[in-house]
């Protein structure tokens, strides 16, 4: 096999193996499944060193381009991640869940854990539209933004450090589908 194939391969069977063994692997980390608000806390703190703590696997495309699985997932999320996107170190945790109805009860819900976590010095902002968005800011600190995505219906929740943009992630995050084959 050619080196650039045999590399693209592992490149893509590293991937598979993130996707395949998904189940075996939230299991094994599910001591790392804090409650809503320590976990929220724990990325947040992280936020300051643009998240190097929370690093684990990195996963690599063959165009090379690569995002970390995160170290600790918010409960009940299908997939936590760490990736760049415009210059911005971005930690976003996805929930898929059956339906529109499903994926409102978790977007509203999950406005209500952070806002908990928070605490009353963030100011919370809603947007809607076609993707709907709760935007937490506050002095000095990281932003948390809540989304719930119609095209894929994928609810998150990402943060960006204190110096990252505090209107929040702008454009389109690409799914895991999209990361494995660009």
């Amino acid at each position: 096999m050619s080196g650039t194939r045999q590399s693209g391969f592992c490149i893509i069977l590293a991937a598979c193996a993130a996707f395949s063994f998904y189940p075996a692997q939230r299991d094994a980390k599910s001591h790392l499944h804090d409650g809503f608000g320590p976990a929220l806390q724990r990325a947040l703190h992280s936020s300051l060193d643009r998240f190097r703590e929370l690093e684990g696997a990195r996963i690599e495309n063959r165009k090379r381009d690569y995002f970390f699985e995160s170290k600790i997932y918010l409960p009940e999320a299908k997939y936590c991640r760490i990736f760049n996107h415009r210059g911005w170190t971005v930690f976003c945790c996805e929930w898929r869940d059956r339906g529109y109805s499903s994926s409102k009860a978790r977007y509203q819900n999950l406005i209500g854990n952070t806002e908990s976590a928070l605490g009353p010095e963030w100011t919370k902002n809603l947007k809607a539209g076609k993707r709907q968005e709760a935007l937490f800011t506050a002095e000095g600190k990281p932003t948390v933004q809540v989304m719930l995505d119609s095209e894929p219906l994928e609810t998150y929740v990402l943060i960006l450090p204190p110096n990252g943009s505090k209107g929040g992630f702008v454009g389109r995050i690409p799914t895991m589908e999209e990361f494995v084959h660009p």
